[in-house]
C-alpha cells in the first residue's frame, strides 16, 4: 500500500499530470491510505489476539499441571483407602476366624455331652444297674 501511495505522489509530480486537471489521484490516494490504516488496525488486532492466545495457553498449561498434581494426590489418597480397606478386611477375617473357632469349640463340647450321658446311662442299664437316673432337663432331643 505504501508503494501505491508513493506512486500517487510520483504521478502527481509528473508535469504532464499537473497540466491535465482531469487526472485527480487524491481519491485513489485517500482510499489507499484508508486501506493501509484498516490493514494496520487488523494487524494490531491479530497481534493482540496472538498475545491473548499465548496468555490463554499459559493458563491452560498451569491448569493442566494443577490437574496432574491433584490427580497424583487423589491416587495417593485412593491407595491409602485401598490399604486401609485391605487392613480392615484382614482384621475382619481374623476376627471371624477367632469367633468361628470359639463357636465350633463351644458347639463341639455342648452337643456330645448329653449324648455321652445317654450312652453311659444305656450301658449301665444294659449291665443291669437300674439304680442310676438320667437328668432330662433339656429343651431338645440331644439335651441342649
Amino acid at each position: 500500500m505504501n508503494a501505491v501511495i508513493n506512486q500517487c505522489d510520483e504521478f502527481r509530480g509528473n508535469s504532464w499530470v499537473a497540466s491535465n486537471s482531469d487526472l485527480d489521484v487524491s481519491g485513489l490516494e485517500k482510499a489507499a491510505r484508508e486501506y493501509l490504516d484498516g490493514f494496520n488496525s487488523i494487524v494490531k488486532k491479530v497481534d493482540l489476539q496472538g498475545t491473548e492466545l499465548k496468555a490463554m495457553a499459559e493458563v491452560g498449561e498451569d491448569a493442566l499441571s494443577l490437574s496432574q498434581v491433584l490427580m497424583n494426590e487423589q491416587q495417593v489418597s485412593a491407595q491409602d483407602v485401598i490399604t486401609s480397606s485391605f487392613s480392615m478386611i484382614l482384621g475382619g477375617l481374623a476376627l471371624a476366624l477367632v469367633v468361628g473357632a470359639l463357636i465350633s469349640i463351644t458347639v463341639t463340647r455342648i452337643i456330645p455331652r448329653p449324648i455321652r450321658e445317654g450312652v453311659s446311662f444305656a450301658e449301665h442299664m444294659a449291665q443291669g444297674d437300674f439304680t442310676r437316673t438320667l437328668d432330662i432337663n433339656q429343651r431338645d432331643e440331644i439335651g441342649i
